[in-house]
């Protein structure tokens, strides 16, 4: 697997006792793109969702399918 991203935790809060959020700082490997990833995780783990903010809209959509396939 090749790296696109060097990743950071930033931390995680929990949302009431629904969910929990958690963060991710990274910059991309090739042109230093600064993103932001954030996942929510409900309590019962059903319906996760997985957020990239980016300048490059390219880039948020490669690294969301990569982090969707390393997640199943």
């Amino acid at each position: 697997m090749k790296e696109a991203a060097a990743v950071t935790y930033i931390g995680a809060t929990a949302l009431a006792e629904e969910a929990s959020t958690y963060r991710f700082a990274a910059h991309t490997i090739s042109g230093g793109t600064h993103v932001l990833v954030t996942v929510k995780v409900p309590a019962n783990g059903q319906g996760s969702s997985i957020t990239v903010n980016c300048e490059k809209m390219a880039i948020s959509n490669m690294l969301v399918k990569e982090i969707k396939q390393a997640l199943q």
